[in-house]
């Protein structure tokens, strides 16, 4: 039984620990690398699931190891069963940096009846050293209503301000002596090894979401001996993420206007308000960049600020919140062509702004790790300076795209090898689950691993986003059939019975 399994490795590495430190009792304390060693759970959710939890040391750079050390909580927890399968899942979190440790009960589910490890990775919010930026955030990718966008319609003056907190941030982790080289996914990937390998376990199964399928995929690629099977959640590739950002953007607006066709060939009332469907987002885009929308709000302190929304607002706002806002946009895009702003308030959520810390941000995420994992991770594919104000200069809404384009005001090279970004070949089995309202990350993701992975599934679920339902059980319910049923039976064809359960919509009309 796998729990007690788990139980014997942890008391057979103290009996170790002990026999060692016996016989070497002049040794120092961190001088055996890598390790790991019981520790105190760093939430309260997962100490109520009753994890075994951890701390792993190892070292920041392992090709010249200077005595600087990595420590990341791990934990383990048990399937609800007794009977548990032999083989756990590794979870990968997306983010790239969001923490796992407080909300897993969706892993857990999908997990079936396997025990669940998950890990904070170098650099995220309980790891040391943790990567925080300094100041405030104002990325925005991360918040359609960051000072980047709404405080400013000067291009120029948007990137300045964007360019300086990532320079900020570089310059301060450099400052505390860490080196940011380090924290991509190829060490993540050598670390997950090691834990693996202290923790006693053969082989596992990795899920990773998001940014997570980047990192399990960089895991396969170093480690194929260890994998049982991947599960990839709405996944978002290295590979593309060195493409240049402006291609990126015209391939994901289209996922844009399929929406909109869907609308007009479902409903009526959709084909009266937007019949030219394939305009009527630059449409609104451009009335919005003639006569820009303006509003007032009041800051925390009571003092008056002014936002203001152009096009490059607006496509900020439709990417980061697509599947939030779709079954609006019908409503919405042909009211502002017709230069009625009246719904704009509710539609760019500006009662919710608010000039939120770094220190509340870092509750989920670490900045400055998004920065050093994303753009280490390119290693010597960095866009330069000149290619990013070239984009722009085509493309202005790329402001509002990704943060990908911003690694060119980050300091250093990621320190991976050559190979890091190349396609490999694997016979691995693999699912790949889709949001058919995930602009971010569709099928072409899945599909363009599958090319190479012939043992990979790919599967497009209705009506849900990049999220995948993990928050609604009853939205959910089709992906832990799907994933629970493929660890158990990895190269049987997914019950997919279930893809089309939630439908598009309603969508809204006045």
């Amino acid at each position: 039984m796998l729990w007690m399994k788990t139980r014997t490795y942890k008391e057979l590495g103290f009996i170790a620990s002990l026999l060692f430190y016996t016989a070497s009792i002049s040794v120092a304390e961190d001088a055996v690398l890598p390790r790991i060693e019981s520790a105190e759970c760093v939430s309260e959710q997962l100490r109520a699931a009753g994890a075994d939890c951890y701390l792993f040391f190892g070292e920041e750079n392992r090709d010249k190891p200077n005595g600087t050390l990595v420590k990341l909580p791990v934990a383990v927890i048990a399937p609800n069963t007794e009977a548990g399968n032999p083989d756990p899942l590794f979870f990968f979190p997306g983010g790239p940096g969001v923490t796992p440790m407080y909300d897993f009960s969706w892993i857990r589910a999908d997990a079936g009846n396997r025990t669940v490890v998950l890990i904070d990775h170098r650099g995220m919010l309980h790891a040391k050293p943790s990567l925080a930026c300094p100041g405030r955030t104002i990325s925005p990718y991360q918040n359609h209503l960051s000072p980047v966008i709404v405080s400013t319609l000067d291009t120029k003056e948007r990137l300045r301000m964007h360019a300086e907190t990532v320079e900020n941030c570089y310059e301060k982790m450099v400052s505390e002596g860490i080196d940011v080289t380090r924290y991509n996914e190829y060490e993540i990937s050598r670390d997950v090894e090691e834990i693996r390998q202290l923790l006693g376990y053969a082989k596992i199964n990795i899920y990773g979401y998001s940014t997570g399928g980047g990192s399990i995929i960089s895991y396969l690629r170093y480690f194929p001996n260890s994998v049982r099977t991947i599960v990839l959640g709405a996944p978002w590739f290295g590979e593309y993420r060195n493409r240049p950002a402006i291609d990126e953007f015209y391939t994901i607006k289209q996922s844009f206007t399929d929406i909109l066709g869907r609308c007009v060939s479902e409903d009526l009332r959709c084909r009266e308000l937007i019949p030219d469907w394939y305009y009527e987002i630059d449409r609104a885009r451009r009335m919005l960049d003639e006569k820009p929308f303006s509003t007032t709000i009041r800051n925390q302190e009571g003092k008056s600020v002014t936002l203001t929304f152009d096009g490059v607002a607006l496509m900020g706002r439709i990417y980061t919140d697509f599947e939030g806002i779709y079954t609006k946009l019908p409503n919405v895009l042909s009211r502002v062509q017709k230069q009625d702003y009246s719904a704009l308030d509710e539609f760019f959520g500006t009662d919710q702004w608010q000039q939120v810390s770094i220190d509340d941000y870092d509750y989920y995420t670490q900045y400055g790790y998004y920065l050093a994992h994303i753009c280490g991770d390119m290693g010597t594919n960095r866009p330069t300076k000149a290619d990013v104000m070239a984009m722009l200069d085509r493309e202005p809404a790329l402001l509002a795209f990704e943060d990908n384009k911003i690694c060119a005001w980050w300091g250093a090279d990621g320190s991976v090898p050559p190979e890091h970004n190349t396609r490999f070949d694997s016979d691995v089995p693999g699912l790949s689950l889709h949001g058919e309202v995930d602009v971010c990350c569709t099928t072409r993701w899945g599909n363009y691993v599958a090319r190479t992975m012939p043992n990979l599934q790919v599967v497009e679920l209705s009506g849900l986003g990049h999220m995948l339902g993990w928050s609604a059980e009853s939205e959910g319910e089709c992906r832990v059939k799907l994933i629970s049923s493929f660890l158990d039976n990895p190269m049987t064809k997914a019950e997919d019975d279930c893809m089309d359960d939630v439908p598009l919509g309603p969508w809204e009309f006045e």
